[in-house]
């Protein structure tokens, strides 16, 4: 993909200036989904990790087939499973509309650079989770966590109690504190 090329390319850059203990990849929704992506594809690349993943509601599974998202459908007043699934498709230049249990196998949805939940866990750097609990994606974070932890990277998931999709972003009393958190991560 591209996109890949591009990134490895800037990382590559960065890696000539400064030591990979030094950075930090961050990113938001599907931001963090490449990110983590991103981090899956640098061991082929020989390529050290970063220091950490600081990710914001990262949307790391684009089937969307986790039967827990139904119990928050209601409740998120940002995301939709049928839209995500749909814009992910033309992402990865599928066919749309194909959803859920009518998803096939052979989906370029199940592929790791798409879908990163489903691609090697365990050489990720340390992971920092923020998440909500009026969105869709938290099952899916939740699940990656649990998946991080039993890969044996260092994972700490943050939740909001009552915050929506990327929280840390708005300006909130919730967002004031994980900046804060977040700042002292990156010192």
């Amino acid at each position: 993909m591209e996109t890949f090329s591009l990134l490895e390319n800037t990382y590559k850059k960065m890696l000539s200036n400064h030591s990979a203990g030094d950075i930090t990849f961050m990113g938001d929704s599907a931001g963090g989904g490449l990110a983590v992506a991103l981090c899956q594809s640098l061991p082929e690349l020989d390529f050290p990790q970063p220091k950490q993943l600081i990710l914001f509601s990262p949307w790391i599974d684009a089937t969307m087939t986790n039967p827990n998202i139904s119990q928050f459908a209601d409740v998120d007043p940002m995301l939709n499973s049928d839209i995500l699934v749909g814009a992910a498709q033309r992402w990865a230049g599928e066919e749309t509309g194909l959803i859920g249990d009518s998803l096939p196998l052979t989906s370029k949805l199940w592929d790791w650079r798409i879908s990163p939940i489903y691609g090697e866990l365990s050489l990720l750097p340390r992971v920092e989770l923020y998440a909500g609990t009026r969105e869709i994606l938290l099952p899916d974070i939740l699940r990656f966590n649990s998946l991080l932890r039993e890969a044996g990277v260092g994972s700490t998931l943050h939740i909001g109690h009552g915050c929506n999709h990327v929280y840390p972003l708005f300006p909130t009393p919730e967002a004031k504190s994980a900046i804060k958190e977040i700042c002292e991560m990156l010192k």
